[in-house]
């Protein structure tokens, strides 16, 4: 029977995804066709979507990228068992028991096939970032993504995974303790493509945080009764008084990056009203991608303000 124009168009789409998962792998087609026991052209005509592979060839090609042809088909069944009942990504987590559940190993393996080589994350400012990459995860997996996330623990409730992009080598959850039992579905991004996909369980990656780094990052909210600058705390603690002794001079050549120590920190209403002049001050963007470039600008102007030397230097625009 001729293959149809839906037949061709499906082989391509196996084609792209097998192709990223090589790529991925580091693999060139001869180095995996002679792992596998196929053919260097037959690789290529299955990678273009030219030819139909055998189950027994997707089954080798599988095992030559370290896969399995049973896990992928029961990914892709739980799949179309999601888009078939369309739970909503905030129904109660699914297991074992309640069907429609990811293994780790099926969440990798169906995602690292439906996102590796995409760019859709390119150019964007991390909190849109954010939420493109969970749309992207929620697509992948079978589910309607929303419009909006809502603000739930986790973000991906019926899969009990949150959703992270990184440029950089390092992870930081914000605002929360690592979840022992939740996954970390875990995007990493070279030049703004996504390389790779990861999904870790909680109870790993907490192994990892050795430093508390993970979790250590907290942020207050702004009561919008206040608008403009506001000192809280018109002094500094108790406990900072008698570990550092802050006072409203501190000698010149202390740097801003060096530890704290006791008689060279400001104390905070000093440190405020020096740094309230830093209010109107422009210096250029280095783009929207770029918040730790970014903050590098108040470190700078901050410590020519509270009267330290400082390193870092930044252009300034009109």
């Amino acid at each position: 029977m001729p293959k149809t124009d839906d037949d061709n168009a499906l082989l391509r789409r196996l084609g792209d995804q097998l192709r990223r998962l090589r790529e991925q792998s580091g693999q060139s087609q001869d180095t995996l066709a002679n792992r596998c026991g196929l053919h260097r052209t037959y690789v290529g005509a299955v990678e273009r979507g030219e030819r139909n592979p055998t189950v027994l060839s997707l089954a080798r090609y599988a095992a030559g990228l370290g896969l399995t042809v049973a896990d992928l088909a029961s990914a892709r069944a739980v799949r179309e068992q999601i888009r078939s009942q369309q739970p909503s990504i905030y129904d109660s987590p699914a297991n074992e028991l309640t069907g429609l559940f990811y293994t780790p190993t099926e969440l990798e393996m169906l995602l690292k096939m439906e996102l590796v080589g995409r760019t859709d994350l390119e150019g964007l400012p991390v909190r849109t970032r954010s939420k493109v990459a969970k749309t992207l995860v929620c697509e992948a997996l079978g589910y309607v993504a929303p419009t909006s996330f809502t603000k739930v623990d986790p973000r991906l409730r019926h899969l009990n995974a949150d959703v992270y992009s990184q440029q950089s080598t390092n992870l930081q959850i914000w605002n929360q303790e690592v979840d022992a039992a939740r996954r970390y579905v875990i995007l990493i991004l070279t030049d703004d493509r996504i390389a790779d996909v990861r999904v870790i369980a909680g109870a790993d990656l907490a192994q990892f945080d050795t430093t508390g780094t993970l979790t250590s990052k907290f942020q207050a909210n702004r009561i919008h009764e206040y608008p403009g600058s506001l000192l809280v705390s018109l002094k500094d603690t108790a406990r900072m008084r008698e570990q550092f002794e802050p006072s409203p001079s501190i000698p010149t050549d202390v740097s801003p990056v060096a530890p704290p120590a006791r008689g060279e920190v400001l104390d905070i209403s000093t440190a405020f009203e020096r740094l309230s002049k830093m209010l109107g001050r422009t210096f250029t963007d280095p783009g929207q991608t770029q918040e730790r470039n970014r903050g590098d600008s108040v470190p700078w102007g901050g410590g020519l303000r509270i009267g330290v030397e400082s390193r870092v230097v930044i252009s300034e625009s009109g």
